[in-house]
């Protein structure tokens, strides 16, 4: 599968051939193994596509990956995930998501 990320190293967002095993990522543009990436298994076919737009996938790490692999609830979640995107897509807007998000946070689990 080929899977497209931006390059840790060089900076380009590039393409990488993973297998299931694979454990080194190596960037189709320089040729270095991006260090970030390993011991990383290649996406399903899933995580690699994004449906609406490609706001998540010129970013090193995605936040559904970073929220998957911390365990982080729901609440906590939406307000990285709207952070993360706001200069790519809705910028104010989810700003004032991630506002809300944490407000709801306060009133639910410390009042």
């Amino acid at each position: 599968m080929t899977v497209e990320r931006r390059c840790l190293v060089c900076g380009n967002i590039t393409l990488f051939e993973v297998t299931e095993n694979t454990r080194e990522w190596v960037c189709a543009t320089c040729g270095k193994i991006n260090p970030s990436y390993a011991g990383m298994m290649a996406p399903s076919i899933a995580s690699a596509e994004q449906v609406g737009g490609d706001h998540y996938r010129n970013m090193p790490i995605q936040p559904i990956d970073f929220i998957h692999k911390n365990n982080i609830p729901f609440m906590e979640g939406c307000v990285i995930k709207y952070v993360c995107r706001h200069r790519a897509k809705n910028g104010k807007q989810d700003i004032e998501k991630a506002i809300h998000f944490l407000r709801m946070l306060i009133e639910k689990e410390y009042s």
